[in-house]
């Protein structure tokens, strides 16, 4: 929702008791580059030191962005806010000083600051950060509406480390063909070789694929997927294919959906067993059982 100035009346309805209850975002924290999304943006990195106190907020920021050609240039500045008051705020490269508000936000559950620039009426940004993992970890939604720019940036406290992603399933992948099982008629693959990449930006796999002699080739090998981790929809003859990846903790859902005629509704899970060394992949349709369930073995 795009704020205006009544945000700025209702920042003086906000108590210093209120203020006090603001959970603490002191410290230093470093940017988790490969956790977050930039929205296109050319930011490369930040840092960040947060001083705090009941009445005072204020944030010391190193960003490194990447200009026009191509060289990384670093940018430093601060912004010393008050709870339940606008400051004027001057950004290095703007010629006209934000008017700065800042304030709690408990609503819904939420426990986060909003963080709300203008000049004028405009509304230039706004900010939204919120702690989580115990506090080690911190999460900032950027938005620009003017420029329909929206960045989602993930901290860690200096001294830490980035979050990896979770389970671990990228490698190189060998099939045992023995413990694996296709359905009625299908036979076994002769051998398979599944290559994955599994970060926070993307999910690829490459699989080679050796068929049974006697039987036809199902599909053309290699067969290769890389797609955002938020996934992608594709144009398709008659209609889209929408492929996406789902993290529920302790498996990767892959899922395809073709709108075009015969219509296809297919997912695969990958999970890890037996300490990481044994990979499962199961393939069925979304919300049914899996027709398919192959085992690889980790390529040492």
């Amino acid at each position: 929702m795009k704020l205006t100035a009544v945000f700025f009346s209702l920042l003086f309805l906000c108590a210093s008791a209120a203020a006090q209850a603001v959970p603490d975002y002191s410290g230093e924290w470093v940017l988790d580059a490969e956790r977050s999304d930039f929205g296109g943006t050319s930011l490369v990195m930040r840092t960040m030191k947060v001083t705090q106190s009941a009445t005072d907020f204020r944030v010391d920021r190193v960003e490194t962005f990447r200009n026009a050609a191509g060289k990384e240039q670093v940018l430093p500045y601060s912004s010393s806010l008050r709870f339940g008051q606008v400051t004027k705020v001057t950004i290095p490269g703007q010629p006209t000083p934000f008017e700065v508000g800042i304030r709690r936000d408990n609503s819904a559950g939420l426990d986060r600051l909003i963080i709300v620039a203008m000049i004028g009426l405009r509304t230039v940004s706004e900010e939204y950060w919120s702690l989580f993992s115990d506090g080690k970890e911190l999460f900032i939604t950027e938005v620009a509406p003017e420029a329909r720019v929206r960045r989602n940036l993930y901290f860690y406290r200096k001294g830490g480390s980035p979050k990896l992603i979770t389970p671990p399933i990228g490698g190189t992948w060998v099939l045992d063909t023995a413990r694996s099982t296709r359905p009625a008629g299908k036979k076994m693959y002769r051998s398979m070789q599944m290559q994955i990449v599994f970060n926070w930006q993307r999910f690829a796999f490459r699989q080679d694929v050796v068929f049974d002699p006697a039987g036809p080739a199902e599909f053309k090998s290699p067969l290769t997927v890389d797609i955002p981790l938020g996934g992608k929809v594709e144009q398709i003859e008659g209609g889209e294919r929408r492929l996406s990846v789902g993290l529920p903790g302790d498996k990767v859902y892959f899922n395809v959906i073709d709108t075009a005629p015969p219509d296809t509704y297919e997912s695969t899970t990958f999970e890890l067993e037996s300490g990481g060394n044994v990979l499962k992949l199961s393939r069925g349709v979304i919300g049914g059982k899996p027709f398919e369930v192959l085992y690889f073995t980790r390529k040492k």
